[in-house]
């Protein structure tokens, strides 16, 4: 089972880790924790590396999240680090929603 740190601090960006399990042949690793948001209900993995190697996907598989990854990692204790891009659900615009348009609308 995977700590979802994202569930305590959604602002975290940089986070320690320890490999639980891999697939190297498909590069994907599974951590004991992550701050890496899956792909879920529309909204877009968060990006950026684990141990220098970059993330290419983020994965919910019910109990753990897996990380895909570019390349394979060298080391089982990790960290990552998440990119944040401006329209990410993360980035500065996170807080503009539908309301803002319906409020200049009214005016």
């Amino acid at each position: 089972m995977t700590d979802r740190l994202y569930y305590d601090d959604c602002y975290l960006l940089e986070f320690q880790a320890r490999v639980v399990d891999a697939d190297p042949e498909r590069r994907r690793v599974y951590l004991d924790r992550t701050a890496f948001y899956p792909s879920s209900g529309g909204q877009p993995f968060d990006t950026g590396k684990l141990g220098g190697v970059d993330v290419l996907d983020v994965i919910d598989e019910e109990q753990r999240v897996v990380h895909v990854l570019s390349a394979p990692l060298a080391a089982t204790d990790v960290t990552g680090s998440i990119h944040l891009l401006l329209a990410s659900p993360r980035g500065p615009l996170r807080h503009f929603n539908s309301a803002h348009p319906k409020l200049l609308i009214l005016r």
